[in-house]
């Protein structure tokens, strides 16, 4: 597990938690973990693995330095997901781990087979519901309303009907406008 913990050290943002700098990725891998811990207690070690190495180098470059704008983007971003899934399996490798566990979780990071593999959606639901839990308010902050349900609706067609309904408990926190703009968004 440390050894998938140091892919996140080169992370540039860092946040601050209890005073001391955090790589934000590291900070994100961590509350993946949590999550899964609460959604998926009894979550196997290469689902949790998978967790922790889900970092998509997210600060390399902003949308607006893509010519192609957000095609450029999301091309950049699967590129991104395909070449981390390759390091995370190399790392796992060099760390003793055997072929066929490192396939599985380079398959899980890239989160394939989303439809008919029940890990992946475990995984996928963390993910959505760690967005809502920690950075749907400052996303919130930075789009305009149709933006916030857009990106909402995309959330929840993504989860499965159990991490809606942890969902809906994680939302009652938030600020009443944001919580309005959710009910709009599923209805």
């Amino acid at each position: 597990m440390e050894a998938l913990f140091a892919l996140h050290d080169g992370d540039p943002k860092q946040e601050l938690v209890d005073g001391q700098p955090v790589a934000a990725e590291r900070l994100y891998a961590g509350r993946l973990l949590d999550e899964l811990g609460q959604f998926a207690p009894g979550a196997s070690e290469l689902l949790r693995l998978a967790a922790n190495a889900q970092h998509l180098q997210r600060w390399a470059l902003p949308r607006s330095e893509y010519p192609m704008g957000l095609a450029g983007y999301n091309a950049w971003r699967r590129e991104q997901k395909k070449r981390h899934g390759v390091l995370v399996a190399r790392v796992m490798g060099e760390s003793g781990y055997g072929e066929q566990d490192c396939d599985r979780v380079e398959a899980l990071v890239n989160k394939r087979a989303l439809k008919q593999d029940a890990e992946c959606q475990v995984l996928e639901d963390v993910v959505c519901l760690v967005f809502l839990q920690f950075e749907l308010e400052a996303f919130a902050v930075k789009h305009g309303d149709d933006k916030v349900v857009n990106i909402l609706q995309k959330t929840w067609g993504k989860m499965s009907a159990r991490a809606h309904a942890r969902a809906l408990q994680l939302v009652t926190g938030l600020p009443e406008g944001l919580r309005a703009l959710v009910q709009q968004a599923v209805g």
